[in-house]
């Protein structure tokens, strides 16, 4: 039996209540669909509203909000011994989705003239320091990122999920990790558990509006996007804005399985 019209409003104002609470407390636990449904069904909601230009940075946007406000009420988080300055792990490997590439495009076209002419100039150097090396590869050659300035990230706000969940415990652990790749690293587990949460949710939504739900290498990806006109708006339209720029390795059919599967339970 189809719902009445009052129960209709009122699934809709419980929809609301569970989104404000996600921002509020980023991935809360709940009886009810998990968190990160609700995060989805709202990036559907967002990536659904065709005449918004912009509706890809909003939904990057929203994933990192969501991240942040998980961390600022968590419980249990590690002592870090992350702190600006410290950019040793600015030279690894990041990867990003087209979304959260395309929120940093406008937020370096924003700036004034003469710091995105300087940013855009370090992107593409990095970018040709990794020439035409694989995902694989670079994770064996360490490139600074472009967005680099004074060992500080100078997009730090708009940085992506890659950047937000590698988190570490010690910075001596960071420097072995530069002189020997396979040197573990001790993250946090919340900030790693909430980022993969964040991603995939954006994956899941992007997936159910026929976008690409793919990651690239951030400073290949990002250069592209600026030196594109127009890119959001070209790539919102179907254009492979992103053509050549290297990916993560394909996806199991087990990931494919779990976001087709969240998608299922955000349009229940």
């Amino acid at each position: 039996m189809e719902p009445s019209r009052q129960q209709r409003r009122g699934q809709a104002r419980e929809r609301a209540r569970l989104t404000e609470r996600l921002f509020r407390e980023g991935l809360f636990p709940t009886a009810g669909p998990p968190a990160a449904v609700i995060l989805v069904r709202h990036l559907m909601g967002v990536l659904g509203r065709s005449g918004d230009g912009r509706r890809a940075s909003k939904a990057a946007d929203a994933v990192h909000r969501v991240f942040e406000a998980h961390l600022r009420v968590h419980p249990a988080l590690p002592r870090l011994d992350c702190k600006r300055g410290c950019a040793h792990c600015c030279s690894l490997i990041v990867t990003a989705a087209a979304p959260e590439v395309l929120q940093l495009a406008a937020s370096i076209r924003q700036g004034r003239a003469q710091e995105a002419a300087a940013l855009k100039a370090r992107i593409g150097e990095s970018r040709a320091a990794a020439g035409h090396l694989t995902i694989g590869d670079m994770v064996r050659k360490p490139v600074p990122c472009g967005l680099l300035s004074d060992d500080a990230c100078s997009r730090y706000s708009a940085r992506p999920l890659g950047c937000r969940g590698h988190v570490s415990q010690s910075v001596e652990a960071c420097l072995a990790n530069v002189a020997d790749p396979t040197a573990r690293i001790p993250g946090s587990r919340p900030h790693g558990e909430a980022a993969l949460d964040c991603k995939l949710a954006l994956f899941a939504a992007l997936k159910a509006a026929r976008l690409p739900h793919r990651s690239y290498e951030l400073n290949a990806a990002l250069e592209r996007a600026l030196e594109t006109e127009d890119a959001e708006c070209r790539w919102l339209a179907g254009e492979d804005v992103f053509q050549g720029v290297p990916m993560d390795p394909t996806r199991t059919p087990e990931i494919e399985a779990l976001l087709d599967r969240m998608i299922a339970d955000a349009s229940a």
